[in-house]
């Protein structure tokens, strides 16, 4: 299916935890994540087009800003993959930020292995207009983000730990476990309902998983050329010991789920991988 990349429409950030938000964005129904602590705040994946980052950049600037109006600074970028739908809107948000945010990968970003997820990037590029695309400023080497060793990110009263579980969906995938301190940010307590198989009712300090395509919620996992099904098998029961059978998880696409419905995709993908 060919998707129109040049037409995009980000939804508003809506709270899925304290301090947690997440918009939907369009094309691909893709979730971006917002965390915001005391002294700055974090993007998780930033869109399609350089545009669409740009805008939700503005937005989470606009999120940022507490009862006195003092904005929170958004200096990070964590990008869980390097597909084009949670990437290429990274030169939107420079252009915003300018040399304020850091983005951070995993140092196989961009290193593509498998000629159908190249030809889809290279397609999307010529599509867009890119001369080139944008590329992290930060990448994680595989032992500086381990289950056991995550690597940290201290963002003020909410701390995110971020690690690389093993070649799933891709080489460079990376997961973030959020966890606040339990103070509410001014003006953004509460989780909306969510319909579906969708978490409802989630209590608000809850760990929030940020599972990048390692999830899906809104259909089946894709997996490409350079995906490997059966390590991915085992990367998601990794991802529920990483992340914990209480917490929020936030797919690449669609809505947060609970652990159940992760061990549930992972025991779809060992099948897929025997059969």
């Amino acid at each position: 299916m060919t998707v129109q990349v040049d037409r995009w429409s980000n939804g508003p950030f809506e709270p899925v935890a304290e301090r947690v938000l997440v918009a939907r964005c369009q094309p691909c129904d893709v979730n971006v994540g917002l965390v915001v602590g005391d002294a700055a705040a974090l993007l998780v994946d930033v869109g399609t087009h350089p545009e669409q980052g740009a805008a939700l950049y503005r937005a989470a600037v606009r999120e940022t800003e507490d009862a006195a109006r003092h904005p929170v600074p958004v200096r990070w970028a964590l990008l869980t993959h390097d597909h084009y739908d949670h990437w290429f809107g990274l030169s939107g948000v420079r252009a915003e930020a300018g040399e304020r945010l850091i983005a951070a990968a995993h140092a196989w970003f961009g290193r593509r292995h498998g000629a159908e997820e190249d030809g889809e990037n290279e397609r999307v590029q010529r599509q867009l207009g890119l001369a080139d695309v944008p590329m992290p400023d930060l990448r994680l080497e595989s032992a500086q983000c381990t289950a056991e060793d995550p690597w940290t990110l201290d963002l003020g009263g909410v701390t995110v730990q971020v690690a690389w579980l093993g070649h799933a969906h891709t080489p460079s995938d990376l997961v973030a476990r959020v966890e606040a301190d339990g103070t509410a940010h001014p003006g953004r307590t509460g989780v909306p309902g969510a319909g579906g198989r969708a978490v409802e009712g989630a209590a608000g300090r809850r760990p929030v998983v940020f599972a990048g395509d390692l999830v899906e919620e809104s259909g089946p996992p894709q997996a490409g050329g350079e995906a490997d099904v059966p390590g991915w098998a085992a990367v998601v029961g990794k991802l529920v010991e990483f992340g914990g059978e209480d917490a929020l998880y936030v797919p690449g696409h669609g809505a947060p789920v609970d652990a159940a419905f992760v061990r549930a995709q992972g025991e779809e993908l060992a099948a897929r991988a025997a059969g």
